[in-house]
């Protein structure tokens, strides 16, 4: 009867030893198949990270942001006969003597300054 149970016992060690066996396998595989994912993951934002790189020293460039402002926005550069010099003189303004009505209502007349020619 003692050797029956010690039989027993040890088939019912061997199983749970083949089941263990069988399991740890199954998380290994599990565990292989979840690291190629991250890696192919990875490789996948490396490769938009460079692409992204690329992108922004081509923005960053200045012929290329000339280029699209010339043909997509339409933008000429200004001939010189194009720019007009502005000068004004600065006036000192006191806003504590001024009323609100002449702040507000823009009746401050401040003196125009002669266009240079």
């Amino acid at each position: 009867m003692k050797k029956g149970k010690f039989i027993k016992f040890f088939a019912s060690i061997i199983l749970v030893g083949a089941f263990v066996t069988v399991y740890q396998h199954n998380q290994i595989i599990k565990i292989m198949y979840k690291k190629r994912r991250l890696e192919l993951q990875k490789e996948r934002l490396l490769k938009q990270k460079i692409e992204l790189q690329v992108r922004l020293c081509e923005l960053h460039d200045y012929t290329q942001t000339r280029s699209n402002a010339s043909h997509k926005l339409g933008m000429t550069t200004l001939a010189l006969s194009q720019v007009v010099t502005v000068t004004q003189q600065v006036y000192e303004f006191d806003f504590y003597h001024a009323s609100s009505s002449d702040i507000f209502n823009c009746k401050i007349a401040l003196p125009q300054a002669s266009p240079r020619v």
